[in-house]
């Protein structure tokens, strides 16, 4: 009887400690990988041949890749709280290849992005001793930028445009920005307590979000292996991207202003997992 009671005690002692460790503020620092959920299309591999030519479609994505961040958190009681996450994501370089295998020309395309992530949430996390499941769900901000380049070549480089020895004879690059990419959020997974502030957890999360930037700015021009950057008008070399647009035949866009263009939509899905340390405050 008192064996039993004993026990019951410690449960006792142990689950209102465990109550008391889950309210008030936390910070967490994650780490982890993500997979895009999207293939924006109409990025192809391109091989001519004397017979014709073969065609590839290349999975573009902007969301796949490592990310860092943290949040600051607090919990109202034992199973309800609010966590606002900030996180890092470069995602790896989408990349389609054009060869001419009759006359020898080579051509390749790269699109990349970067983003700085915000994400408000509530937390539903069960009350118990040591490992605890745990659901998060809200709305993610983003803000960041998208880079696009191309490479043309008439004899045969096929290095990275983000390479200083790139062997191409022509090139661009485009940076896209401005604006705040929108979505929702949301992830499951599991903490498990070392001690009265310290815990570990590893979680499955998923985002839609996507991103329609407002401008865009030309940072590399190369033409027949030479720099003209420099000699562009900033018609040219800026853009502004708008909703609605209304072309005049007889009316010339000044040189001196940026041109217009319709609004583009990246999609900036993903899904992934992370892993971290939550440390009570």
């Amino acid at each position: 009887m008192k064996k039993g009671l004993l026990f019951i005690a410690i449960m006792t002692i142990g689950m209102a400690s465990n109550y008391v460790n889950a309210q008030g503020l936390f910070v967490k620092l994650n780490t982890g990988y993500s997979l895009s959920t999207n293939n924006s299309g109409n990025y192809y591999n391109t091989t001519y041949t004397e017979d014709g030519f073969t065609r590839e479609l290349v999975n573009r994505s902007l969301s796949t890749g490592l990310n860092f961040g943290g949040s600051v958190g607090y919990m109202f009681n034992a199973n309800l709280g609010f966590e606002l996450g900030l996180s890092w994501l470069k995602s790896t370089t989408s990349t389609a290849l054009y060869e001419d295998t009759v006359f020898g020309d080579t051509g390749q395309e790269e699109l990349f992005s970067s983003m700085l992530r915000i994400a408000p949430s509530f937390v539903l996390i069960a009350d118990m001793i040591k490992l605890n499941p745990y659901a998060r769900f809200g709305i993610v901000l983003g803000s960041g930028k998208i880079t696009e380049g191309g490479g043309y070549s008439y004899e045969g480089g096929k290095k990275s445009l983000k390479a200083s020895n790139a062997e191409f004879d022509n090139m661009y690059e485009f940076e896209y920005s401005g604006g705040l990419a929108f979505g929702f959020s949301g992830s499951i997974g599991v903490l498990y307590g070392f001690s009265e502030k310290l815990s570990f957890f590893g979680e499955v999360n998923f985002s839609n979000m996507s991103y329609s930037p407002e401008k865009g700015k030309l940072t590399k021009a190369i033409e027949d292996g030479l720099d003209i950057l420099d000699e562009l008008s900033i018609r040219d070399k800026e853009v502004v991207f708008v909703d609605k647009l209304t072309y005049n035949w007889e009316q010339i866009q000044p040189e001196d202003e940026p041109s217009k263009q319709l609004k583009r939509s990246f999609p900036l899905g993903n899904y992934g997992v992370n892993f971290g340390i939550r440390i009570g405050l």
